[in-house]
Parts: C-alpha cells; sequence; structure tokens
C-alpha cells in the first residue's frame, strides 16, 4: 500500500495470522514534511522540526499483547532538523531493550534551546553546527500511578537511556562517555 502523506510517500506491507495473533509489517517513508503532519498531532511544531523524514521500519508482534516486551523492532530513519541532518541508524528494539546510533551532520543546536543567560544575554549554547555520533541504549519502562495498580491501557511508558559519542563543535572535539 502506497499512500501520500504531508508532501511524501508512505509504503507498507504487513501480514496478520489471526490464529495466534501474530503480526508482521514493514514501512518505509520518504520526503514527509513535518509541517505537514501538524493537523495529525493537533498542534503546530516549531520551524526547526518542519524538516522532511524518511524512515525503514519493520515490526513483529503479537496484537494480543502490545506490551513493549512483545514487541520487536528494526530500522532507520533521517530527518532534516535546525539546518542539519539526525541520522538513527541499526535501530534494534527487542522485549523493551534498544538500541540505535545516532549521528548528528551539521545540526545548530542553538536554533533548537533559544536559552541566554539572563544578566548577559549570551546565548547558552554555541551558534556553530554541531556533528557527531551517539550509540544509545535504553528500556521502555510501563510506569503506573501505583504499585499495586494492574496494568491498564492508559499506563504509560518511560525511556531510560544511555549514550556515549563524541560531538565536533567550533573546531573541537567534545567526548561524552557516558550520558544518562
Amino acid at each position: 500500500t502506497n499512500i501520500q502523506v504531508a508532501g511524501g510517500a508512505v509504503t507498507g506491507t504487513g501480514q496478520l495470522y489471526p490464529k495466534n495473533g501474530t503480526l508482521q509489517a514493514s514501512f518505509q517513508a520518504s520526503g514527509v514534511q513535518g509541517k505537514g503532519l501538524e493537523p495529525l498531532l493537533k498542534r503546530p511544531l516549531p520551524t526547526q522540526l518542519q524538516g522532511p523524514l524518511s524512515a525503514t521500519i519493520n515490526i513483529a508482534a503479537n496484537v494480543k499483547s502490545l506490551q513493549p516486551e512483545a514487541l520487536r523492532a528494526t530500522g532507520s530513519a533521517a530527518v532534516n532538523i535546525a539546518g542539519g541532518t539526525v541520522k538513527a541508524s541499526n535501530f534494534n528494539l527487542d522485549a523493551g531493550h534498544f538500541t540505535t546510533a545516532v549521528t548528528l551532520a551539521g545540526v545548530q543546536l542553538g536554533q533548537l534551546v533559544n536559552q541566554k543567560n539572563q544578566s548577559t544575554g549570551v546565548p547558552l549554547v554555541a551558534a556553530a553546527p554541531v556533528s557527531g555520533t551517539f550509540n544509545v541504549a535504553g528500556n521502555l519502562v510501563k510506569t503506573q500511578s501505583s504499585p499495586v495498580e494492574e496494568p491498564t491501557a492508559t499506563s504509560s511508558l518511560s525511556i531510560q537511556a544511555k549514550a556515549s559519542g563524541q560531538l565536533n563543535v567550533a573546531g573541537g572535539t567534545v567526548s561524552v562517555p557516558n550520558l544518562n
């Protein structure tokens, strides 16, 4: 199936096996504009997040149990953001645990974080483009409002992640060995 979405195209194929509830699906998105997703999100996106998105995702799940522990997914994505590109490659989600490599190329963090020192008015984030690579790993964790409460459809997920990598900024390199 091929549909036009937000100025781009999304193609998907899948197979549902009703007897055991297994779902296998594959999706490809190309040139999907962030701005065009605003009606679906029911809120405007900042200008810095309106660039095109491309992605490939493969999913395997049991529709009888859509808990993070029962999902498996692989894929990659790229989005133009804040004057640069962010790519997630080798994404893997299995039993609630995820890993991915994230590459930034020419991202202007100053466009994303517009904060200034209150006394001097100097921007807190460098205006120079940032590039670098991070390895990210973490877990999708189901949170509940009470420790004795049974999980429900309204329970939420939180993400616990760790990253390590290097940022190239203003002619130098910053190593980030353990970011939580």
